[in-house]
């Protein structure tokens, strides 16, 4: 990603999910559930630590690799490791992305990994999209 432009993204802080315009460029990286599911979504951490009281950083699960399900050594956070930095994320695509589309995202990778780790496809997403209520 080597442009700079502004969509309609998110700001992860710990486990609030607060709506904001995102400057995109090249120094976010993808969303793993995401790119497996097909949508062009990617994170950035900032300087600003999370504030957070009871170590729940939901973007730690959200940056878990499908295929093992965990999230990278850099994306661990809490417990007897730091706090998480507050994170953008949006699509580069330029599709606004949502508080709504946060919590299918979320839902959609619970219920790919509940059973442990996967290989999780973009006819997965398409199928758990169309099944939902």
């Amino acid at each position: 990603m080597s442009y700079r432009t502004v969509v309609q993204g998110l700001r992860i802080n710990a486990d609030k999910i607060i709506p904001e315009d995102v400057l995109l460029d090249s120094s976010f990286e993808e969303v793993p559930i995401a790119a497996a599911a097909g949508i062009p979504l990617f994170v950035k951490k900032l300087k600003a630590l999370s504030v957070c009281t009871d170590n729940r950083y939901i973007i730690c699960r959200m940056m878990s690799e499908p295929k093992t399900g965990l999230a990278e050594m850099h994306w661990q956070y809490g417990g007897n490791f730091h706090a998480a930095p507050q994170v953008l994320v949006a699509r580069t695509d330029s599709i606004p992305f949502t508080r709504k589309d946060w919590k299918v995202l979320d839902q959609f990778e619970m219920e790919m990994l509940n059973d442990g780790p996967r290989k999780v496809t973009r006819a997965d997403f398409i199928s758990f999209v169309k099944n939902r209520p």
